[in-house]
């Protein structure tokens, strides 16, 4: 009676101190997508060929970046495959005149497979 009790205790110990470990932190390995465009806020010009950087577990530009990509020729820019969580964008490119722009945004995702819309304005 005592090992079976034992054995119980042990096993609810091993229990409390795993769980927290089978939480999934913001990043890839999830079902979520977080999609948009990049676009000059004076006028609403679309900018290609951005560089899109993100941060996971952030809601500023904190450390070193965790992934980027290029938006196409039509401003738009995607992240696949992503957890539930915090991640925060910046998204720095040239407008027509050539001038360099930047801009960020902080973006939540809520649901397992859910699809963020995140148009980013740079100034």
């Amino acid at each position: 009676m005592k090992t079976l009790r034992l054995t119980s205790v042990i096993t609810a110990a091993a229990f409390l101190i795993l769980l927290p470990a089978c939480k999934k932190e913001p990043g890839p390995g999830g079902k979520a997508h977080i999609h948009g465009h990049v676009h000059y806020e004076a006028n609403d010009e679309t900018i290609p060929n951005a560089t899109v950087s993100i941060w996971y577990g952030e809601t500023s530009a904190n450390g070193d970046v965790d992934d980027n990509t290029t938006t196409d020729a039509a401003g738009e820019f995607e992240f696949e495959n992503l957890q539930k969580g915090n991640y925060y964008l910046l998204a720095m490119g040239s407008d027509s005149s050539g001038a360099v722009r930047g801009g960020g945004l902080a973006v939540t995702i809520n649901k397992k497979s859910e699809e963020v819309d995140a148009d980013i304005d740079v100034e």
